[in-house]
Order: C-alpha cells, then sequence, then structure tokens
C-alpha cells in the first residue's frame, strides 16, 4: 500500500502562545488573528484580553503585527466574531474582563486590509 502524497502545509508558531477565544479570518489570501486572551479551554479568563491584530504571510510563512496606534481601535475582547467583507476584517462584540467583572462588546468594527485603517460602526 503506497502513502498518499500530501501537500506541504507549514504555519510558523503563533506570534502569542497559548491564545485562546480569537478570531481567525481569511481575507484576500491572508489570515488575520485578532484579539483572545492567553489562558486554559473552557475556564473564564481572568485577564482582559489583548487587542493586538496579526496577519499570515502564506507567501513568507510569517506573522505580521499591526500598530493599532494609527487610528481608532477596538478594546482589548476575546470571545468576538469577524468576518471578511470584501478587502476588509469586520469584528463584532465579544467580551473583556477588568476589575474581577466580565464586561460584554456590542459594537462593530471594520479594518479595511489594503489602507490599514479602523473605522468604528457602532
Amino acid at each position: 500500500m503506497s502513502a498518499a502524497k500530501s501537500s506541504k502545509f507549514h504555519l510558523s508558531s503563533p506570534p502569542i502562545p497559548g491564545l485562546i477565544h480569537f478570531s481567525l479570518t481569511e481575507v484576500l489570501g491572508a489570515v488575520y488573528l485578532f484579539g483572545g486572551v492567553q489562558g486554559r479551554a473552557f475556564t473564564l479568563p481572568t485577564t482582559p484580553g489583548i487587542d493586538s491584530l496579526y496577519r499570515y504571510d502564506f507567501t513568507t510563512e510569517q506573522w505580521q503585527q499591526f500598530n493599532q496606534k494609527t487610528s481608532p481601535w477596538p478594546g482589548h475582547r476575546f470571545a468576538h466574531t469577524a468576518v471578511s467583507y470584501g478587502t476588509k476584517l469586520i469584528i463584532y462584540g465579544g467580551m473583556s474582563y477588568f476589575n474581577n467583572n466580565t464586561g460584554f462588546y456590542d459594537d462593530c468594527w471594520a479594518f479595511d486590509t489594503r489602507t490599514c485603517c479602523t473605522c468604528f460602526y457602532y
């Protein structure tokens, strides 16, 4: 019996080890990782989460972090939803944890992957 050939797929280690409850969304052939929290699955996180955005380039097999200081930016969050729409990464809702309280977001953001600008919708 011969082994079936498989295509090579390599994803370098994630930018933040141990990250859970993040979003991973494909936009125009690249993968975008946003938010999340370091912790263990099936436990309520006790840290606020992160507000970082990373892009994985399949050509270079490298992660790139975006500088969120250049425009309005979604707050620290985890357990949110993210989808792609054209060139945009749309981020909605989620949770955060501050001062022993869990907070819930009901906001919507769009990050344009071509211009690297972020817009707040509501």
